[in-house]
């Protein structure tokens, strides 16, 4: 049997690196920092709904608990601490006219007619309703 070649060892030298650092971070490292909650807003009547999607997956626009119309979108806080619609979101919600006056500003995506408390929801409540 030949000796092995100096790029062999290289080589082998590199993946058991390579090996020993994924090992390292599969094993001792937080997992990916999702999360936990999606905040959603009534664009009609600007409620607010959090809501655990573990496992589950959620349509949007989501139906509310409340109307059972589709009127449940996303939103995140901004820089400023209010919540507002991302781009996506907004073309499709600006769709509604009058429905949403009062609650989203068309042009920032800010929801202006918040309500103060964010309700807790479930999954099985945006189901349709009959």
């Amino acid at each position: 049997m030949e000796r092995p070649r100096v790029w062999q060892i290289v080589l082998f030298a590199v993946a058991a690196i390579a090996v020993a650092v994924s090992a390292y971070f599969t094993l001792f490292r937080d997992g990916l920092d999702l999360p936990h909650k999606l905040v959603l807003v009534d664009v009609q009547t600007g409620d607010l709904y959090s809501i655990d999607p573990s496992g589950k997956t959620i349509p949007i626009p989501a139906r509310s608990p409340v109307s059972g119309e589709e009127t449940l979108y996303p939103v995140a806080r901004d820089e400023g601490g209010a919540w507002v619609l991302d781009a996506r979101s907004l073309d499709e919600v600006l769709a509604f006219g009058d429905r949403i006056a009062g609650t989203i500003d068309s042009e920032t995506g800010r929801v202006v007619g918040e309500s103060k408390r964010v309700r807790t929801i479930t999954p099985r409540d945006l189901r349709k309703r009959n």
